[in-house]
């Protein structure tokens, strides 16, 4: 397998305001903090680790949201009620050991928002079939940063809430293992299948659920968000 790409981050469609965040919060993930796309009609919760970070995204802004539909490239508004039209739950962030356009293993169209600072997402362009998870490949200014531990992420040069915000109460640091289950009666999807062959553990499933490792599981507990997130997370 040529391991060209990496998760950086994922995002879960959640209710608006994002009420599932207690569930997080009950269990001591509690550095969390709250973001807005402008112009997108989005908004998210923010968990952050060491290596990756968990997104909860909502729409807050129904027309401003109706009115971006093509610059999204597929419908965000549909894509958030996958309880109701079996819409994938979950969009992936991706990120290349080695930025290069001519090397994104999919098909794909620039997607450029007000809240960016410089260059757009690259979306897939099969992000339009619903039941597969919204794919985005991102520019290196955007991607998340990588520390091997608490004491290097302190050293950084960034802002001190940015620090605050990954230290939670249970102790979780860094995403050791994930598996990306995407619920399909045939194959892979062409982009999905691409996924997975450079790098991302995509497979095919049963059911649409993510599972996160944090820590090789140190501490042997386990959060099953289910059936309010089809999420599981071992800490």
């Amino acid at each position: 397998m040529d391991s060209t790409l990496q998760l950086d981050h994922v995002l879960i469609w959640v209710n608006k305001d994002a009420p599932e965040i207690e569930i997080f919060k009950e269990s001591g993930f509690t550095s969390i903090i709250s973001g807005r796309h402008p112009g997108q009609g989005t908004s998210g919760k923010y968990i952050f680790f060491l290596n990756f970070y968990i997104e909860l995204l909502y729409i807050s802004d129904s027309i401003e949201a109706l009115n971006n539909l093509d610059n999204f490239g597929c419908n965000y508004i549909e894509r958030s009620k996958w309880r109701v039209n079996k819409s994938s739950p979950f969009g992936l962030g991706i990120k290349m050991l080695s930025f290069n356009k001519d090397r994104i293993p999919f098909d794909y169209f620039e997607y450029k928002a007000s809240w960016m600072s410089k260059d757009g997402l690259l979306m897939a362009r099969d992000n339009i079939n619903f039941r597969d998870p919204l794919v985005f490949l991102l520019h290196p200014y955007m991607e998340f940063p990588n520390y091997d531990s608490i004491e290097e992420m302190l050293r950084d040069d960034k802002p001190e809430t940015f620090k605050k915000n990954h230290i939670h109460d249970n102790g979780t640091k860094k995403l050791t293992s994930y598996k990306i289950n995407v619920k399909t009666k045939s194959g892979l999807s062409k982009t999905c299948y691409e996924l997975k062959r450079n790098g991302i553990n995509i497979v095919k499933g049963d059911e649409d659920t993510l599972e996160l490792t944090f820590d090789n599981n140190i501490n042997k507990k386990e959060i099953d968000l289910r059936p309010n997130l089809p999420v599981l997370i071992r800490y």
